[in-house]
């Protein structure tokens, strides 16, 4: 068996798509983006004991959310837009280990649905 660990910025990063992703689904639903990371996120997001806040700035086409880590003093940022829901961070980003553990989830969600 692998073992590995997850980098504390990769965690973040999953922490803002889901931020990303929530207001995207909002907008969708009502063609108005939500103005407050409070709007999009009423609680507290923790990662390995520390709380992160993140911030959001909006603009005419969406609005992008982002955080300074806590752990590597990185700004990590998801840009979006009316016209192109992308999440910014790409594969590039993810390190190694972050990018087996996807590849491992995925290989055990398809052999149950095999079987």
């Amino acid at each position: 068996m692998v073992s590995f660990k997850i980098p504390q910025d990769d965690k973040i990063k999953w922490e803002l798509y889901s931020l990303y992703r929530t207001q995207k689904n909002h907008y969708l639903k009502t063609k108005q983006w939500l103005t407050s990371i409070e709007s999009i996120n009423p609680s507290e997001i923790k990662i390995d004991d520390k709380i992160i806040q993140p911030s959001i700035e909006n603009h005419k086409i969406g609005s992008n959310i982002m955080v300074k880590s806590p752990f590597s003093n990185k700004i990590l940022t998801i840009k979006e837009g009316v016209n192109s829901f992308q999440n910014k961070l790409n594969m590039k980003t993810l390190n190694r280990a972050s990018i087996l553990l996807l590849l491992l989830v995925f290989i055990g969600c398809n052999q149950k649905t095999k079987h």
